[in-house]
């Protein structure tokens, strides 16, 4: 109940504080007790806000609190405010994802064709992590029927997981940036802690999308079917390169562990429990030994000793991201019998951390 007002009032503040009223675009940067907000052009962080919209409009339209909906619910306090907050998050992802749907490329390769976003409405080279989060607020705003599964959208979310796809080499990596296929093969591991545990999240959510969604009686309608057959493939051999480098690298940054472990633990629930067996246990050890990691990293080690960070202006972005991955490993390790004392030491450090960020 605590955590449902807590959500809630983030929620409220969400689609009521950083939404511009005239623009109906998320604002960069809000300090509601100074009254000042800003916008400033970053579009990883704009489409990212878009997505993590969807799942505020997914709570207060899904959730349940003490068995009934939220809006209904007697342990949330709301009011009619609550239709005036989902409309204007509604607005906001709409306006979003058109904006950056508006101009893209289409590349050849020798897998068919893919899309990537266009660099004039970026004004920044296009990589995998704009596309992975654009891909990320379709499927996620298509499942919520945020915007409507037209042929234009469905070809898009086809076209940009193809996109992805192509950035995949030989080794399992994903290179990030696209249109520098002579640099591909020696900067593999640029933007590893973020872009492409994003791609891969991507990949998973278009795969599920597809795969358990019907649109029009026909689930293969959001994706065509070799990009649906191609994903699972290419998760495979991006598992083995991954986890390879994480056993095999001293010093792997946190932010590395929780896009990997939000990206895999899809992955992992996408496996057949029979046909996949020996990978799935593979890729749940690889999950449940990152979220470890991220349990003794310093942010969470230390800061969240007490449940309170010991100063009032600590950042909180890897302490919230890294909520974010607990909250699926602890899903991994409840779906095992010799990993529930993961789970419990998992739920205790996300308590930590939800005292830590209302505090």
């Amino acid at each position: 109940v605590h955590h449902d007002k807590l959500l809630w009032g983030m929620v409220r503040y969400f689609g009521e504080g950083m939404v511009d009223d005239e623009t109906y675009r998320f604002y960069y940067r809000c300090y509601p007790q100074r009254g000042e907000r800003e916008h400033v052009h970053h579009p990883i962080r704009d489409l990212a806000a878009a997505w993590d919209a969807s799942k505020a409009y997914d709570f207060i339209t899904n959730h349940t609190g003490n068995g009934e909906v939220v809006c209904d619910a007697a342990s949330v306090e709301v009011d009619d405010d609550i239709h005036r907050v989902r409309q204007r998050l509604v607005d906001a992802i709409q306006r979003t994802l058109f904006v950056y749907q508006s101009q893209v490329k289409h590349v050849d390769n020798v897998d068919g064709r893919g899309m990537h976003m266009h660099e004039d409405v970026l004004l920044e080279p296009p990589t995998i992590g704009h596309s992975a989060l654009l891909l990320l607020g379709l499927c996620y705003s298509l499942r919520l029927s945020i915007i409507e599964p037209d042929e234009a959208v469905k070809t898009m979310v086809n076209d940009l997981a193809r996109g992805i796809l192509s950035m995949q080499i030989e080794n399992g990596a994903f290179c990030i940036e696209f249109g520098k296929k002579g640099e591909r093969y020696d900067n593999y591991l640029e933007g590893i802690e973020f872009f492409h545990g994003e791609a891969m999240l991507s990949l998973a959510c278009a795969y599920k999308l597809a795969t358990t969604w019907t649109i029009d009686d026909d689930a293969s309608g959001i994706l065509v079917e070799s990009t649906r057959e191609a994903i699972l493939p290419a998760l495979h051999r991006a598992f083995r390169f991954y986890s390879g480098y994480y056993y095999h690298t001293e010093d792997v940054a946190v932010n590395y562990n929780i896009w990997q472990v939000i990206s895999f633990a899809k992955y992992h629930d996408a496996l057949d429990d029979d046909d996949d067996r020996t990978e799935k246990h593979q890729v749940k050890k690889y999950v449940l030994d990152m979220c470890q990691g991220i349990c003794q990293s310093k942010s969470w080690k230390y800061q969240l000793a007490r449940g309170k960070s010991f100063y009032g202006n600590l950042e909180t972005v890897e302490i919230a991201c890294g909520l974010d991955a607990l909250a699926e490993g602890i899903q991994v390790a409840k779906g095992y019998k010799d990993s529930s004392n993961l789970a419990t030491l998992f739920e205790r450090h996300a308590r930590n951390a939800l005292y830590f960020l209302e505090w």
